[in-house]
């Protein structure tokens, strides 16, 4: 990279990682850029029997898309990259001590182009590789892995503030996957979707161009028997993940990678539609998990909206008493 003077954290030492120890993996889940969780290192040097290497495995929340960033531990310094999860269990992870990566040579590079063979070993198509959608609205494209040699998909989004994406379920023995694309404001926006392998290796590649013009807001609507509360999933186009009743107390959840938009935004325009229907702000407070809750109330109800996690998924919360 041309330039000096980037900022970067400090390479710290692997070999005196604990078990036990406080971590924190960035990475860009499912094209989620700069995402940031937080978790404990599980066992400190695990090794496999069809491996030299001792890994790291630690719980903090990763997804494909994640492999390559760092795993930090909580003076700032990296002591792994992060590289694999196992599937079948649940935050089951593993990163590469940074010890090894040190170690290698940097005595000389080499393009990737000049290393010989193709840089990709699969092939993708989409349905449709331009897209027209307008603010609120949602178009979906059909992504087939041609080969079925993928492991995962992911995607980056030129500017995501003209489009928000999320993915629908695999299909077709696996080989096909919808990505929906909403319309969050006006403008033109690319969406690079990658065929991954069990190594977050790029396979192939292919381009989307969305463009998103004017909309009208949805209706709004309202949680059954607890009116004028606003129901978040109607209106953010989000399915319901579970509700319950304890305590008098209502419970929605909804799954936070099911939302197009970023959260923050989300909060901030649920607060408003609050505010709109006679709500009044009464401040935040912080979490045990250590989440956010935004507090509204009226003259019928109070309302809380905030995320919390469980078995490693993280979810966004409205509370209604």
């Amino acid at each position: 990279i041309d330039g000096d003077g980037f900022p970067f954290l400090p390479v710290g030492d692997s070999n005196s990682v604990l078990t036990g120890a406080t971590v924190y993996a960035i990475g860009n889940p499912q094209g989620l850029t700069s995402t940031f969780t937080e978790g404990g290192v599980s066992n400190a040097a695990r090794q496999f029997s069809d491996s030299p290497v001792r890994y790291i495995q630690f719980d903090a929340s990763i997804s494909a898309g994640s492999s390559g960033g760092a795993l930090i531990n909580t003076l700032g310094a990296v002591i792994g990259v992060t590289t694999a999860t196992i599937e079948t269990g649940q935050n089951l992870n593993l990163a590469v001590p940074i010890n090894l990566i040190d170690a290698l040579s940097t005595d000389s590079y080499y393009a990737l182009t000049t290393a010989g063979g193709n840089q990709f070993s699969g092939e993708i198509t989409l349905s449709k590789t331009n897209v027209a959608v307008s603010v609120y609205n949602v178009a979906s494209v059909t992504v087939t892995d041609v080969l079925d040699n993928a492991d995962s998909v992911s995607y980056t989004v030129s500017d995501s503030s003209v489009v928000g994406c999320r993915w629908g379920d695999w299909t077709n023995n696996y080989t096909q996957i919808a990505l929906g694309i909403k319309g969050l404001s006006p403008g033109s926006s690319t969406i690079t979707v990658y065929l991954l392998d069990t190594y977050d290796s790029v396979l192939a590649t292919a381009i989307i161009t969305v463009t998103v013009t004017a909309g009208t807001a949805p209706a709004v609507r309202i949680y059954s028997n607890y009116y004028p509360v606003v129901d978040l999933g109607a209106y953010e186009n989000v399915g319901l993940f579970d509700q319950y009743t304890a305590n008098n107390i209502m419970y929605y959840a909804y799954r936070a990678d099911a939302f197009y938009d970023n959260l923050n935004t989300v909060f901030t325009r649920y607060g408003q539609l609050l505010v709109g229907r006679g709500f009044v702000y009464d401040g935040a407070e912080t979490s045990n998990g250590g989440y956010v809750y935004d507090y509204y109330s009226s003259s019928t109800w109070h309302v809380a909206i905030g995320m919390f996690s469980y078995n490693g998924m993280e979810y966004v919360q409205v509370i209604v008493y």
